[in-house]
């Protein structure tokens, strides 16, 4: 029998191999990373555009499917 402490492991493990291999198949979305590797400044001001854009309502970020009307 195997340890059940793994499986989040692995369940989170797959959940990362699902979206690299999703990144793989946008050029953009991995032209963003490749950018945020060489300066990952770049991943401050994501992190400051999205705070901005959830505290003045555009998005949601404790719910990523509703977007706000």
């Amino acid at each position: 029998a195997r340890p059940s402490s793994l499986s989040p492991i692995r369940r989170s493990f797959s959940n990362m191999q699902q979206m690299m291999d999703e990144i793989s198949k946008n050029p953009k979305a991995l032209a963003l990373l490749e950018a945020i590797k060489k300066n990952p400044k770049i991943m401050l001001a994501v992190q400051d555009l999205m705070t901005t854009m959830n505290r003045k309502g555009y998005i949601d970020l404790n719910n990523p499917t509703r977007q706000p009307s």
